[in-house]
C-alpha cells in the first residue's frame, strides 16, 4: 500500500487538523509524523493521536532538535508500505486519488 509523510515543528493545530481529516475520510493509509516540536505541541498532537489511532493508523516518531530534512530522512526508514508520498504538515492529499 501507500504511507503518508509529514514532518513538523511546533505546528500541532496543523498536524491535528491533518489527523482529523484523515480519521473524518476513513483514510486506509497509513500516517506517519516525524515531530520536531517542544513538549507542549507533543503533548497537544499525542492527545489527538490517542483519539483517532483507532479510527486511522498513525506512526508517531520524535526528532528533538532536528531539522525538517534530517527528521524526513530518519521518518523514511519508519515506512513500511511499497510507495510514499510526502506532504507539508499544512498539506492534504485525497485519498481516492491517491488509489
Amino acid at each position: 500500500m501507500l504511507g503518508i509523510v509529514t514532518v513538523t515543528k511546533n505546528r500541532s493545530e496543523l498536524v491535528i487538523r491533518l489527523l482529523y481529516y484523515y480519521a473524518k475520510i476513513r483514510c486506509p493509509y497509513t500516517i506517519y509524523i516525524g515531530d520536531s516540536s517542544s513538549e507542549k505541541h507533543i503533548q497537544k498532537t499525542r492527545s489527538v493521536i490517542d483519539k483517532l489511532k483507532c479510527k486511522i493508523k498513525i506512526v508517531y516518531e520524535l526528532y528533538p532538535n532536528q531539522s525538517g530534512p534530517a527528521s524526513m530522512n530518519k521518518m523514511l526508514e519508519n515506512v513500511q508500505e511499497n510507495y510514499v508520498a510526502y506532504i507539508g504538515d499544512d498539506d492534504y492529499l485525497i485519498p481516492n486519488s491517491l488509489a
